[in-house]
Formats: C-alpha cells, sequence, structure tokens
C-alpha cells in the first residue's frame, strides 16, 4: 500500500509538470552559481593584473590563472602592458565549451574582441551563457580546423583590422595551422608545444587533417610540435620567443618589433619541461607515468618530420639524442 501511495504521488508529480519546473529551477540555479563563480574570477584576475604592473620582474613571475588552464591568465598580462600589443582582437582556436580558455579573461576583463573556435558544436550555445558575444563581440565558430580551412575560417573576422592575439591549442595539427595563419601577423602567438619532444630537436609530427591524440596508441602524448619547431616557423617571419609557461605547455611569441623592454630568449633558455600527467595506457587510464624516456619509449616507432629539411625520422631517434 505504501508503495501504491508513492507511485501515485509520482505520477501526479510527473504529469503535474512538477518535476519539468524543478529541472527549470535547477538549471537557473546552475547559471547563477556559474555566473558568480565567473564574476569572482574577473574580479580576482583585474587585481592580479593590477599587481603585475608593479610586482612582476619576469614573465613567469606574473603567471596567474583566471580561466586559463595554468598561468596563461598573468603571462599575457604581463605582455600586453609592457609590449606594442594592438588591436584588441584575438583568435583562438581549441577553446572547447570556452569555460577554460587563453583569451576569456581578455574578453571578460579588457573587452577585446575576438573570435573563438572549436569542433565543440554547441560553441554558440556554450559562448552565449557567458554574455560575451554582445559585451565583448565575441564570436563562436563550431568546425574542425585543418591546415585546408583555417584561412578561409579566420580571414572575414580578421580583415583589414589586424590581430593582436592568436592562441592555438588544437592537440595534434598545430604546426601545420599556425604555418597558415602567420601571413595575418598577429603581435602575439601562443602555441602549445609538445615538450616531451625536448628542447632541441625541431620536429613535428606529419600532417594528417584527420589526427587524433586519443588513439590508444599514441598514448595521448603523440600530438604536435616541439619548442624548436615553432621558433624556427616563427624567428624568420619577425617574432621572438619570449618565453614559456611554468606548466610546460604554451610558448610565447611576440613581434619583435613590438618587444619594447620584454627580453627575448633562445630556447634552451625558455624552454620548460611539463609538469603535468598526461601518458595513458592503451585501454585509456592514466599511467601516472611522468619520466620522458619512457613515454617516449611507448611512441618510439612514431614519426617526425625535422621542419628545417622535410627529413622523416622516427621519435627514437630524439629519444636518442636525449
Amino acid at each position: 500500500m505504501q508503495l501504491k501511495r508513492r507511485l501515485a504521488r509520482l505520477r501526479r508529480y510527473l504529469v503535474g509538470g512538477e518535476f519539468a519546473k524543478l529541472h527549470e529551477n535547477y538549471a537557473r540555479l546552475l547559471d547563477q552559481q556559474r555566473e558568480l563563480q565567473d564574476t569572482v574570477r574577473v574580479a580576482l584576475g583585474s587585481v592580479m593584473a593590477r599587481q603585475i604592473t608593479s610586482s612582476a620582474s619576469t614573465l613567469n613571475d606574473a603567471e596567474f590563472r583566471s580561466f586559463s588552464q595554468f598561468g596563461e591568465d598573468g603571462i599575457i598580462e604581463y605582455l600586453i602592458q609592457r609590449c606594442d600589443i594592438s588591436p584588441r582582437t584575438f583568435v583562438e582556436i581549441g577553446v572547447e565549451s570556452y569555460a577554460e580558455s587563453n583569451t576569456r579573461f581578455l574578453a571578460e576583463n579588457r573587452l577585446w574582441r575576438g573570435l573563438i573556435i572549436d569542433r565543440n558544436p554547441r560553441l554558440t550555445a556554450d559562448l552565449a551563457r557567458t554574455k560575451l558575444d554582445w559585451r565583448s563581440q565575441v564570436q563562436a565558430i563550431s568546425t574542425f580546423v585543418t591546415r585546408e580551412n583555417v584561412r578561409d575560417t579566420v580571414e572575414p573576422f580578421i580583415g583589414a583590422g589586424g590581430l593582436g592575439l592568436l592562441s592555438i591549442d588544437i592537440d595534434g595539427m598545430d604546426y601545420w595551422v599556425l604555418e597558415q595563419l602567420v601571413p595575418f601577423d598577429p603581435a602575439i602567438v601562443i602555441v602549445e608545444y609538445n615538450s616531451l619532444f625536448g628542447d632541441v630537436a625541431p620536429v613535428t609530427i606529419p600532417y594528417d587533417a584527420a589526427f587524433d591524440r586519443r588513439d590508444s596508441a599514441f598514448h595521448n602524448i603523440y600530438y604536435g610540435a616541439s619548442l624548436a619547431a615553432f621558433e624556427h616557423l616563427l624567428a624568420p617571419r619577425g617574432y621572438a620567443l619570449v618565453g614559456c609557461g611554468t606548466a610546460g605547455n604554451n610558448a610565447f611569441f611576440v613581434r619583435a618589433n613590438r618587444l619594447r623592454d620584454v627580453p627575448a630568449r633562445n630556447v634552451a633558455d625558455a624552454y620548460m619541461p611539463r609538469r603535468f600527467v598526461e601518458h595513458r595506457s592503451v585501454d585509456g587510464a592514466l599511467t601516472g607515468i611522468t619520466d620522458r624516456d619512457c613515454q617516449l619509449r611507448d611512441i618510439q616507432h612514431l614519426p617526425l618530420v625535422d621542419v628545417t629539411n622535410d627529413r622523416l625520422l622516427k621519435v627514437a631517434e630524439i629519444l636518442r639524442a636525449a
């Protein structure tokens, strides 16, 4: 009898629309909580940004995280305050839902106009929840970026106005995509490098438009390009390497004629080994392995390209040279 009463109560609850109302209220509360958290992040980030002006003596001293994965928000602030960076526009490729990114603090705190791109089919809706689509004129494009389509994708946004900052983090064809976008002459370039490839060999994985680092054979660590490869691409085009984040994932380049008093650095000096754990077993589980040689041995048979001469080699060659 008690079970029947509970079932009857549940039936009335569902038929009467109470469940739908509860779900709607819950969703509203989640949105309010997210908005409050974002407001706090911006407020604290703004305080940190003001402190950089007087307290940060180096790029890495300036690191703080508001919306970035690690300390990129602070590094970007440091460069904007000390270099001649204009216009106030950005393009970021590889943002997932835009909850965590290299440019969101710029849009939130400095109202930079921008374009975000990701294969996420819900990206426009995710952006709308931040209200940055109308507050900072941030646009969203849901697409899978390749070497073949990336220029046509971003060119309408950039137009003739130039670009202040370009950030690429697509866990794969980063080198080949960046190669297509350098002609747009962004003042700052942020690109994720694969620190496991070391600080000497200028290498990238071969181009494959359908590449997916989650392939079990790649152990989640075979992707992207080395820091030396990006320096080889950007230095002849007028860019100076100014540093890497302490986490050992993102490298920062600035147009040499916009540096002011920020010093350029060479690859060996700027390189940071990774501090985070990504290596996975073939079943997808994190292994906890941090030793570089142990990780590279799992992918030693896979190909790389020496970007200085287009020579194909194996990961094993850079492992032996380490």
